[in-house]
């Protein structure tokens, strides 16, 4: 596969379907570009075993990695513990880089990124 590159500023609102997350896990994989695996998802435990990598936010349109908004909003809500109670089971270290780093994403889709209650 061709280089990977990587465009924070195009932002896509297509769909974020179980199907794509999985191409984008074998491409990614398959290119075995540690840099545009550690941008499209929040945290890499292995590079090597992408069954761990968590938080995939992002989408290939043909070899660009962009923003796909609908993930964005998703892995927010998982963060903050919409599919498990307290969030994914990360080290809180990851949590934090995970925050972290959506911030950037919601600043660049000129959102305000919405703060858990409780905080």
């Amino acid at each position: 596969m061709a280089d990977i590159k990587i465009d924070n500023a195009t932002i896509s609102d297509d769909p974020y379907p179980p199907e794509k997350r999985t191409a984008l896990a074998r491409k990614l994989s398959d290119a075995g570009d540690a840099v545009a695996i550690r941008e499209a998802y929040l945290y890499v435990p292995n590079l090597e075993n992408s069954s761990e990598w968590g938080g995939p936010h992002h989408e290939l349109k043909g070899n660009t990695l962009v923003v796909n908004r609908r993930a964005v909003h998703a892995r927010l809500g998982e963060l903050h513990g919409a599919r498990h109670a307290g969030g994914p089971h990360w080290p809180r270290a990851a949590i934090v880089a995970g925050l972290a780093h959506l911030r950037k994403h919601y600043r660049g889709m000129e959102e305000e990124m919405p703060e858990e209650s409780g905080d």
